[in-house]
């Protein structure tokens, strides 16, 4: 785990992700065919981390432009108060 965590370049997120995972999987197997139940816990769902967030990619100043151009040539906020 510490030569996963100090790699260059790091892994993604996922990547960690997937691999602990795996590894959970296998010392499940290794604890059941093995009589060895202490092994099942050693990685708990807590351990494993959650996917970042990502935010939407922000608009060009030319999409900006268009957008707000567009929205106020529509001129349907009167029909908003209406609902």
């Amino acid at each position: 785990m510490a030569s996963l965590h100090s790699q260059t370049p790091p892994l993604v997120t996922e990547s960690c992700i997937n691999l602990l995972i795996s590894l959970r999987c296998i010392l499940h197997e290794l604890a059941w065919t093995e009589q060895l139940p202490g092994l099942a816990d050693l990685i708990r769902s807590e351990d494993i981390p959650r996917t970042p967030q990502r935010l939407p990619r922000p608009l060009t100043i030319e999409q900006d432009r268009a957008l707000q151009q567009e929205l106020s040539n529509r001129n349907d906020l009167a029909d908003m108060h209406s609902c």
